[in-house]
């Protein structure tokens, strides 16, 4: 039997999701989708620092120990995509569900562990858990030093509840592969064990912490400064089955959308190494945008800091963009990849998340087939 190629796909589930999902319908490859752990903006954020505040005070009555939370929001987008394939959109959008109701979360969860075929004693469980944390973030969330505007999120400490239960990302995602709506040729997770932090500066030399403070700047972002840090501010460590997988991939793909779900990875020094390797045999693929954000370059500045850690993707690009985003030299490019702009609509996913891909799936699988 033929092994499927292997394609590694970087912070997927961002802006760009739109795109990467059409890819993920194919069975013809085995997937790893990783994320980075920086991202603690929106009400993800505000779930985090409740578990942390107060000397971590909720995290020991739900959990029994000093833990905080991975950032699930990127992945519970992909897994969302593939519970509304499979029960329709309401059901889907369950992970997503926000309220500032314990009734109304708890109606909503009763419907997921219906769907997921729950035994009483684990929805009771969770209910519990889930009641604990509610209260505590009705009670704590005005003395954070951060808010959201959004309601309080369901799927954030399902899939914390649920990691803690199974232990490991490879149970999690047996754990959806067995309820048969994640499909087996996918495997999603994450590049680091615990929460890390991003940090950047921007062109006039304004030095940024934090992947939502980074998100909103309205000045480019220097794409040497995008770093991931621990958070002691020691150098980012990944974990060795991340970097093994990535070793081992056939295809590596920077998905389109926000430049800083990838770029802060791709700077790890061991990361890039691999991927200069990858780069040299065509194998490095880049979905890229058709215009850009306040806080990022155009493209050909990306190209250019790019070259200069011996990377040189493939460019996979939208038949139309913005005025001046592509040079002259780059469109050029764009057109002698198999006719690659004859097979992709528009996919400038910071702007417009829902535009459909068109054939986007159909080109890469025959691209890297």
């Amino acid at each position: 039997m033929t092994k499927k190629p292997k394609v590694l796909i970087f912070g997927a589930g961002g802006h760009g999701w739109k795109t990467v999902s059409d890819l993920l319908i194919s069975d013809q490859f085995d997937f790893s989708i990783y994320t980075s752990t920086v991202d603690y903006g929106g009400s993800q954020g505000v779930w985090y620092r409740l578990l942390e505040y107060n000397d971590f005070e909720l995290s020991k009555k739900l959990f029994g120990k000093i833990t905080g939370s991975l950032p699930f929001g990127d992945l519970n987008k992909i897994l969302t995509f593939f519970l509304s394939r499979k029960y329709g959109n309401l059901v889907g959008e369950l992970l997503n569900y926000r309220s500032d109701s314990l009734e109304k979360l708890k109606l909503a969860f009763e419907e997921l562990a219906l769907h997921l075929g729950f035994e009483k004693i684990i929805t009771d469980d969770f209910e519990n858990f889930l009641e604990i944390g509610f209260e505590y973030y009705l009670k704590h969330k005005p003395n954070l030093d951060y808010q959201s505007k959004k309601e309080f999120c369901l799927g954030y400490p399902f899939a914390d509840y649920l990691l803690w239960k199974l232990e490991k990302m490879s149970i999690f995602n047996t754990f959806y592969q067995k309820k048969i709506i994640l499909p087996k040729n996918i495997h999603l997770d994450f590049v680091a064990e615990n929460r890390q932090i991003l940090v950047a500066s921007d062109l006039n030399g304004v030095e940024l912490e934090s992947e939502h403070i980074v998100d909103i700047h309205k000045v480019p972002i220097l794409p040497e400064s995008l770093k991931i840090l621990e958070t002691d501010h020691k150098t980012g460590e990944f974990k060795d089955g991340f970097l093994r997988k990535l070793k081992s991939s056939d295809w590596v793909i920077l998905p389109n959308g926000s430049i800083a779900n990838w770029l802060p990875i791709l700077n790890n020094p061991k990361v890039t190494k691999i991927l200069q390797q990858k780069s040299e045999s065509k194998k490095l693929i880049w979905l890229i945008n058709s215009g850009k954000t306040e806080n990022e370059f155009y493209l050909k500045d990306y190209l250019k800091y790019l070259k200069s850690l011996n990377l040189n993707p493939v460019l996979i690009g939208p038949k139309s963009f913005e005025k001046d985003y592509f040079s002259p030299k780059v469109q050029d490019k764009l057109q002698d990849f198999g006719g690659a702009s004859e097979y992709i609509k528009v996919y400038d996913l910071n702007k417009k998340a829902e535009i459909d891909t068109g054939s986007l799936s159909g080109f890469l699988v025959e691209f890297m087939g």
